[in-house]
């Protein structure tokens, strides 16, 4: 009552009610009359309406990446006391809100993320007295707030475990609880990258094929908790980059006396493909030769080129390795996995005998080589044959008695060399049987009938059944059958 005709007030709101915004200014005059006219809102019957608004937020779910919406998302908003004022589930529209308090700062908080998404993280906001939003997240022009999930992200790099370089052509899969396959790759050197797996799952890395030289890598886990952070029971990387480690395909090989298993020097050896081609060779020097990087599921031959000196070349073998690494072979092959090349040293048989069959002992006896060297020298006995180890195959040797027992003449030498698996060969003089080489010395008598091949070969038979007891004799009476 008592305002002046006439007179321009204006009325203004200096605090709204808890969970208003102040109303805008407006003014009002009364005329002579005593009516009122106003700015603002008046009512028929001539009452100023002081018009008050709720406060309101409006929030969205987002993929922080393309903005687009998200349900599924479980978000709060907490007063500055960190009690819960408002909760709900994203449907992929814009939730609002009504009523909050101005000048208060409220905390947006995701408690769980959509399936493929990380939480994101917390911010802030306060409404002003005229229901202005302000706040430390997102913010669009419209002043809609904007809670921004990130997408899981793993980042996975094939590599060689011994240096760590990047390693392609491995075929790689990633595998949910369930053992579905989530993920799939061939590896080609860059790092891999994979989005939307699920936060608290456990996803299996498993190689299904190596690079070829390589053998699969173990299965490890990983999972992704609600930030995001990867944490694996393999190898990862400062930054968060899983690390598939293969190693190389390892073969071991070691050449070794067949007799003692010691290593031995100097033998030629290769390793041979399913084609035939050359993979490896080397000469072995009384280490265990290491090969990496032959390829899994190839069948390879061990091949000998050259015997060390005084041994006979060794059969070939074959061996794979499998997709884990494995070796087996066709060979020997140690408990810790090392493959045995093993050669047997050459053994060479000689007996002295007479015409008769009879074994002759005290005959002087040398083998020299081709150069004149003396490599064996001995008296023979007169109940076996001598036995000399260690004569280099493929080499020609000669057999030469420098003394006949008293009533026997010198006999000629014996030329001979020993074949790769041991087998006497005699090139001129002499006989072999049964691997045995037969040296036979004539009496020293007048006018006796000459000997023919035949009486000699009997002689040598005879020799032989004496020196070596019933086994060679059956295999005399076989062998004379034969020729009969």
């Amino acid at each position: 009552e008592g305002l002046k005709t006439g007179e321009e007030y204006t009325v203004r709101e200096v605090t709204a009610p808890e969970g208003y915004t102040v109303a805008h200014d407006f003014t009002f005059t009364v005329d002579e009359t005593g009516k009122v006219t106003s700015t603002g809102s008046i009512t028929e019957d001539g009452v100023l309406l002081v018009e008050d608004l709720k406060t309101r937020v409006r929030i969205s779910k987002v993929d922080a990446e393309d903005g687009s919406s998200l349900k599924g998302a479980e978000i709060q908003i907490l007063d500055s006391e960190g009690s819960v004022v408002s909760s709900w589930t994203s449907d992929g529209e814009v939730y609002e809100i009504e009523g909050l308090k101005t000048g208060e700062e409220y905390t947006v908080h995701e408690e769980a993320a959509p399936e493929g998404y990380t939480v994101a993280p917390d911010f802030t906001f306060t409404i002003d007295e005229t229901g202005k939003v302000t706040s430390t997240g997102s913010i669009t022009e419209d002043g809609v707030l904007l809670v921004e999930d990130v997408r899981t992200r793993v980042r996975i790099s094939k590599v060689d475990e011994a240096d760590g370089s990047s390693l392609k052509g491995a075929e790689i899969q990633i595998l949910d609880s369930n053992g579905s396959v989530a993920g799939k790759w061939t590896s080609d050197g860059e790092v891999y990258e994979i989005e939307g797996l699920k936060t608290g799952e456990v996803y299996t890395v498993h190689e299904v094929k190596a690079p070829e030289g390589y053998a699969v890598a173990p299965d490890f886990t990983f999972t992704i908790n609600e930030a995001g952070t990867v944490t694996s029971t393999g190898s990862i990387t400062e930054d968060g980059v899983l690390l598939v480690e293969d190693l190389r395909t390892r073969v071991r090989i070691s050449k070794v006396d067949a007799e003692d298993g010691s290593r031995v020097k100097g033998a030629g050896i290769q390793i041979l493909d399913s084609d035939g081609n050359i993979a490896s060779e080397w000469t072995s020097d009384g280490e265990v030769h290491v090969i990496e990087g032959l390829k899994t599921g190839e069948k390879y031959t061990v091949h000998e080129v050259k015997a060390p000196e005084g041994y006979t070349t060794a059969s070939d073998f074959t061996f794979t390795i499998d997709e884990e690494g494995k070796v087996t072979s066709t060979g020997s092959i140690t408990e810790d996995g090392v493959l045995l090349m093993e050669d047997a040293m050459t053994v060479t048989k000689v007996l002295k005998a007479d015409e008769d069959g009879n074994i002759l002992g005290g005959a002087r006896l040398q083998i020299r080589d081709a150069e004149g060297s003396v490599a064996a020298e001995w008296t023979s006995g007169g109940d076996s044959f001598k036995t000399i180890k260690g004569l280099n195959i493929l080499e020609h040797y000669f057999l030469i008695e420098t003394k006949a027992p008293k009533g026997f003449k010198v006999a000629d030498p014996i030329e001979f060399y020993l074949k790769e698996d041991g087998t006497i060969v005699c090139v001129s003089g002499g006989r072999v049987a049964e691997n045995v080489l037969v040296m036979i010395d004539e009496k020293v008598t007048t006018g006796k009938k000459t000997r023919t091949d035949d009486d000699m070969n009997a002689a040598m038979w005879a020799a032989l059944a004496a020196a070596a007891g019933a086994g060679i004799a059956v295999l005399a009476r076989k062998k004379k059958k034969r020729q009969n």
